[in-house]
This record gives structure tokens, sequence and C-alpha cells, in this order.
């Protein structure tokens, strides 16, 4: 029975039947009542199939629990109205998100026999409001890149020019001593070495922007090859007597899943162990071999030092983008961010322990896995 049923005035219906919103009325079972021409419309449904049919049976079966347990709530307690959102299936089987309010219904001797309420369909509002959301937080994150880029950029580069302006303002002084031309041809090395340290740093910002803008297709990469020229690079940019580099593997053909910025990869952790080394002869052994995880085949790759170390709660932060604007004015600190980010692409991991295990003084070890190239 109709909650106008027993209305003498039916004007009510006909406004119920013209309101931009849905109206219904279901017995203590879920089976409709009563519709308006709303929910017809919006559900695919006429009348006549909706009349008798349950409420529950087109629900998403995720909401359904949820959206039953309210109306059992309101029924239980005599709460005097009950609110819902749903995903429902349409007659069509597309599926739509509504809201709603819903009241108990009572007939004349005071019995509950049912819940009258209102609903719309709030899909679009739903999906635009997400939009909205995904697009502040891209804009979000991309004002938080810049002003990372920023900061870093300003740290290093302020660093290396202090340094530069240190050697030009020594070497002045030096030319007018006879017998400093060993002195001045150090200086001279050292501001050649700020020079390529500016250049890599502005490469590294202009790739690591470019990882999270682009997506790179990966190929396969003959990683053997492409690290030994980053420890040529090294060894040539760097006296090679007091670097001893060693690759050690079982392995004959090792072929990544990776791209052109392996050796970015390869040249940071490099670089890394060997600015990080206090000892006269600087060591670097990396072993490579494979292994299987969740039934992907990686490649292993071990870079261990005899550096200074990295204590474990400075292991925790080390790769993170802000851990570099805090870990002070020695070295470049922005190169293993990148690796990261690198390796990540790749669907790889990486992850550092001690060289020796419980005491991290006796320098680093370098481990990540690079998807195998199948």
């Amino acid at each position: 029975m109709s909650k106008f049923d027993n209305e003498p005035d039916k004007r009510y219906r006909e406004i119920i039947e013209n309101i931009e919103d849905g109206y219904f009325e279901v017995d203590l079972h879920g089976n409709f009542t009563y519709v308006n021409d709303y929910i017809c419309r919006y559900l695919g449904f006429s009348k006549k199939q909706l009349i008798g049919k349950s409420y529950t049976s087109m629900l998403n079966k995720k909401t359904y629990k949820e959206v039953y347990e309210i109306f059992n709530l309101v029924y239980k307690n005599n709460l005097p109205k009950g609110t819902f959102e749903s995903k429902v299936i349409r007659n069509d089987g597309q599926e739509r998100t509504f809201e709603g309010t819903f009241y108990l219904r009572y007939d004349t001797s005071g019995k509950k026999v049912g819940f009258y309420g209102f609903t719309r369909d709030i899909t679009e509002q739903k999906e635009s409001v997400q939009k909205l959301k995904k697009s502040e937080e891209k804009y979000r994150e991309a004002y938080n890149r810049a002003e990372l880029y920023k900061d870093l950029f300003y740290h290093d580069i302020n660093n290396i020019l202090s340094n530069i302006k240190l050697s030009i303002d020594i070497s002045e002084k030096y030319l007018n001593e006879p017998g400093k031309e060993r002195e001045i041809k150090d200086l001279y090395e050292l501001i050649k070495g700020q020079f390529e340290r500016g250049t890599k740093l502005i490469t590294n910002v202009r790739k690591l922007s470019n990882l999270e803008n682009l997506e790179k297709s990966l190929k396969s990469v003959k990683a053997i090859k492409v690290l030994e020229e980053a420890i040529k690079f090294i060894q040539n940019s760097r006296s090679s007597k007091d670097i001893n580099i060693r690759i050690i593997t079982s392995e004959k053909k090792i072929i990544t899943r990776a791209n052109e910025f392996l050796i970015d990869v390869f040249d940071n952790i490099l670089i890394n162990a060997v600015n990080y080394n206090e000892n006269p002869k600087k060591e670097v052994l990396i072993k490579i071999s494979r292994q299987t995880k969740v039934n992907i085949g990686y490649i292993k790759f071990e870079f261990i030092d005899n550096g200074i170390g990295i204590s474990d709660k400075r292991k925790e932060v080390i790769f993170q983008e802000g851990f570099s604007k805090e870990k002070g004015s020695k070295g470049m600190g922005f190169g293993l961010t990148l690796v990261k980010k690198i390796i990540e692409s790749y669907k790889g991991e990486i992850w550092i322990e001690d060289r020796v295990k419980g005491d991290y003084s006796h320098g680093s070890n370098f481990v990540f896995l690079i998807p195998e190239a199948t």
C-alpha cells in the first residue's frame, strides 16, 4: 500500500512524480511498493518491472551489506532517518552511484510497514570530484617536485661555485709566488672536477624530470658492457692508481630489461663509493648473479666498497628526495635519488647492507635487482 493511498489530496502524488529526485517506498523485505518516474528513468526499468522487486537485487555487491545494515539500524532503533550511498546496477548493466535519505513508514495503527525516501544519481558529480582531486594531486606533486629541484640545485650548485671561487682566489695568490706550479696545477684539476660535477648535476635534474613525466620504453641491455663504460669513466676522471674496481660473476651473458639510464645507475653508485671513502686505496667489488623472486628472474648487482659506511638510520632515508638537502655539503647527494627512481622504473628494487654485517664503519654494499630480459 502506498503512502498516498489514504490521502485525500492526490496532488501530492503528482508533485512526487515530477520532482527531480527519485522517490521510493519499500516494504520490510526491501521490495518496492512504489517508485516515481525519476527512479524508472535512471534505473532503466518500468514501474511494472520495479514494483515487487527487491532493491537489494540491484546493489553492487561491495555496498549491499553497508546499505542493508543502515536500513536495519534505522528499523531496530526507531531512528528518525538514515542516509546511504551505493553503487546501483541499471537494467542495461551499467553501474551508477546513488545517494539517498530514507525514513520509517508506518500504517494508521502506528505499526512499522517499511521505508520511504528520496535518492538521486550522483555518478557524474562523483567522477568530477575524483577528476578534480586527481588534478589537484597532480599539480601539487608537480609543485613539490619543482620546489625540490630548486632547493637541490641551489644547494649543490652553490657548493660547486664556492669551491671554484676558493680555488681561483688561492690560484691568484700562488701566481705571484715562485715554486707553486704544483699547487696551481692541483687547483686547476679541482676547478675542472667542479665543472664536471656541475654538468652532471644539470644532467641529473633533467633526467629525473624526464623519468617522472615520460614513460621510457624498455629494451634488452648488455649490462656488463654498460658497467665497463661506467668504470672506465670513473678511472679516467680520477687517479686510477688509488681506485681498484673489480667485477666478479660466473654469468657469461647478462642481459637486463632496462634503457639508456642504466649507465647513470652505475655512475652514481661508483661515484658515491669513491667520494665517501677516506682510505688511501679505494676498493669496489662488484658481484653479479641471478635471482628469482615471485617467479620473476632478476639480475642481482652488489657494489661492495671499503668506504666510511652508512648507519642504519641513514640507510632508511638515504634514497628519499629530501635527504640530500640535510646531509651536508660533502658530495652531490642527488645521485642516489636518481638511482632509486631509475631502478623503480625498471620494476626493480634497491637497498643497502653493511660490508661487514653489524658494523657499518667497514663500508657499504649497495644491492639492487633489475629484471632480466627474457
